[in-house]
């Protein structure tokens, strides 16, 4: 059961920030719901809802894509600029992560914080090397990356944006997951980007999700591409890669051991469809 004695609803996000960080009264923001509902923890006391924040827009500026933390799933599934970014990633994986009724109320900042482990958004966006803005307790910016290495929380404070670079042309993106279903939470989902010059990789990008706590970047593994051409055997030789650098954890859903191995096979299947789709965009 809830204990709740406080919900607040502010349009300005300084007043929003000094009612989270309150030393005398648990305080947690809301804002899709569908994580925080579920939790029924009593010693939260106070609820601040974001709604009226103005953190729900979806804009292009300097070679960047904005989104704001309060867009709904279903908002960045739906949107014209973030189905043409990199061929559409974002929007994919945001229409993949759930239901249309949780995609309409759940948050792209809920979900980067809730539910990064098995949600399908959080390797696409690592794999385009999204920046997070936070404000714990002063405006700060982070890359996804450093933002999931360091917690993934922010206590006190809000995550409010998510910057994503818009890819040089010959960039192609790919995710690949495995679940119980096509509709079920992620098994193990790998995300990869893969930017093509002269029939070679200058950049490459792999991100996995499922492994626990937090999906991370592959940073070692990504070495292994950038400068080469992406032959079959450079493909193998990433897979094994792939498999030897993770230690993934076991649960009801499956071993250590099958994440691991299925983890090699997603990577390659990722990295080729990325390359493919580089090739095409470079041509």
């Amino acid at each position: 059961m809830w204990n709740l004695r406080e919900v607040h609803r502010p349009d300005d996000l300084k007043v929003a920030l000094e009612l989270l960080r309150r030393p005398d009264v648990r305080t947690v923001p809301l804002a899709g719901g569908t994580e925080l509902v579920g939790r029924r923890d009593r010693t939260i006391e106070a609820l601040v809802d974001l709604r009226n924040l103005g953190l729900d827009t979806i804009e292009a500026e300097d070679n960047v894509v904005r989104i704001g933390a309060m867009t709904t799933l279903q908002g960045i599934a739906t949107s014209p600029l973030l189905q043409g970014l990199a061929d559409g990633p974002l929007a994919r994986t945001a229409h993949s992560s759930a239901a249309s009724l949780i995609r309409n109320m759940a948050t792209l900042g809920g979900t980067l914080i809730a539910a990064a482990d098995t949600a399908d958004l959080p390797p696409a966006l690592l794999a385009l090397d999204a920046r997070v803005t936070l404000w714990a307790p002063d405006e700060q910016y982070l890359s996804l990356a450093d933002f999931y290495a360091s917690g993934g929380r922010v206590e006190g404070g809000l995550l409010t944006e998510i910057v994503v670079p818009m890819p040089p042309k010959g960039t192609g993106v790919a995710f690949h997951k495995v679940g119980r279903t096509p509709a079920d939470q992620a098994i193990i989902s790998v995300a990869a980007l893969v930017t093509v010059e002269g029939g070679l990789c200058r950049k490459a990008r792999l991100a996995v999700g499922g492994i626990g706590p937090r999906p991370a970047r592959m940073v070692e593994v990504e070495k292994l591409l950038e400068g080469q051409a992406l032959t079959e055997a450079r493909l193998e030789e990433v897979a094994q890669a792939v498999k030897a650098h993770l230690e993934p954890r076991s649960d009801f859903l499956a071993s250590a051991e099958y994440r691991r191995e299925v983890a090699g096979v997603m990577a390659r299947r990722a990295l080729r469809e990325a390359g493919e789709r580089a090739r095409a965009a470079a041509s």
